[in-house]
């Protein structure tokens, strides 16, 4: 299975450059030049630590064969006995503000479809959502860095729920109380889809549970792009030019 548009797009941030102070290095991690984490400190010196650390790296990697590489990688993870463990605990090493480096490991968690992941899943998708750390700034929003992060999380238990793995959904049921809406709203959609239980019935149940303005979003239906109606557009348009009668006034 190829990786997700969503996980092409976590990539594309990270090795396009993430932010200021995510930059790719072979030997740490650097805020800047007085906050430092040395990767050997991070990964476990392991087995599965070491093939957690090669596959960090081919899901940073770039050029034709990318694709094959973390394939192949995420091959070599899923046979490794201890991957979960060895990727949650890199996972809790990683410094809060490492927001990229923090979702590929929840990624590489979802990605196992293991049952003994669903643990670590479940803790990383129940930690509370920390607020803004930067709000001076238009430009990043470091609460939606943590959400993301939060709801990797649920995708991963709802694969291990839709691979008929019973405890995950109830892990799904007990996430649609989450303090965040977003993350409800993915535990919602990872319920519906397991394999378990009948569909209506489990729709009432989210019914009784959510509050009523929520309830659009209790739904197995699905929409079609294609079928959504445009509005029309006008055979031809002109945009009048703007002619101020009175000149901006410079202080």
């Amino acid at each position: 299975m190829k990786r997700s548009i969503y996980s092409l797009f976590i990539l594309l941030l990270f090795t396009a450059g993430c932010r200021s102070g995510e930059k790719k290095e072979q030997s740490q991690l650097a805020e800047d030049s007085s906050s430092t984490v040395k990767l050997d400190t991070i990964y476990p010196n392991t087995p599965a630590g070491k093939v957690v650390q090669e596959h960090i790296r081919a899901s940073m990697g770039q050029g034709e064969d990318a694709e094959a590489r973390y394939q192949q990688s995420l091959s070599l993870l899923r046979k490794e006995p201890g991957a979960g463990e060895a990727l949650y605990t890199t996972y809790t090493k990683v410094p809060e503000q490492y927001y990229l480096m923090r979702t590929l490991l929840v990624e590489g968690l979802k990605e196992l479809h293991a049952p003994d992941a669903l643990n670590y899943l479940t803790e990383i998708a129940n930690q509370k959502i920390p607020a803004n750390r930067l709000p001076e700034n238009a430009e990043i929003n470091t609460r939606q860095d943590e959400v993301v992060i939060r709801i990797t999380a649920v995708e991963g238990i709802s694969a291990l729920a839709a691979d008929s793995v019973e405890a995950a959904e109830k892990v799904l049921l007990a996430l649609t109380g989450n303090e965040d809406l977003t993350v409800r709203q993915m535990a919602v959609r990872g319920y519906l889809r397991s394999k378990f239980g009948n569909p209506k019935e489990k729709i009432e149940a989210l019914r009784r549970r959510l509050p009523e303005q929520e309830h659009w979003y209790i739904t197995t239906d699905t929409t079609n792009i294609r079928q959504v109606p445009h509005p029309k557009m006008p055979d031809s348009f002109r945009l009048e030019p703007k002619n101020p009668t009175t000149p901006p006034k410079i202080k």
